[in-house]
């Protein structure tokens, strides 16, 4: 659906753009019935990078993307991804991912030395459609500088989705 949308290439262009001006890897994380899957990602042009490919599976537990998606994805969807067997932030990152509109992760055994930093894409109806992320080594990482930047990348897919020119 993406792509015949013309959806897929004009995001790519705002994760292009936003990957430069963080000098930082940015993904497109989107759901697929229970997993978390890369669907876009632009790399950073630095040698020392997180090597996650489109189409990898991230998980719930360690990805920034994975505590965003069960903050603002559908209602079920904790429900189902624990059904699933699948490890589980705590309910208090899900909780301040909620109050905060932004979620911090990586590490553990799925993304060790990388850390992430993830915000929800939303449709204008309000449903997440997407979560977009940054990865860097954990030392560049420096949330307080890349977060004015992803939510404005965001707000761009965002509008973007709704057929809007960004």
């Amino acid at each position: 659906a993406m792509r015949q949308a013309g959806f897929e290439q004009r995001s790519q262009f705002i994760l292009d753009e936003l990957a430069s001006d963080l000098g930082e890897a940015v993904s497109l994380v989107l759901l697929e019935q229970e997993k978390l899957v890369i669907a876009l990602r632009a790399e950073s042009q630095s040698i020392l990078r997180a090597d996650l490919q489109v189409g990898a599976e991230l998980s719930f537990k360690d990805s920034a993307s994975g505590t965003i998606w069960l903050a603002f994805g559908p209602q079920d969807l904790l429900e189902r991804v624990k059904n699933a067997g699948h490890a589980l932030p705590s309910k208090k990152s899900i909780a301040q991912a909620i109050d905060e509109k932004v979620s911090i992760g990586g590490g553990g055994k799925t993304l060790p030395g990388i850390s992430a930093i993830a915000v929800p894409v939303f449709h204008l109806n309000g449903q997440c459609i997407g979560s977009l992320s940054t990865t860097s080594p954990e030392s560049r990482f420096r949330p307080e500088e890349f977060l004015p930047a992803m939510r404005r990348g965001a707000l761009q897919l965002t509008e973007l989705s709704a057929g809007r020119p960004t």
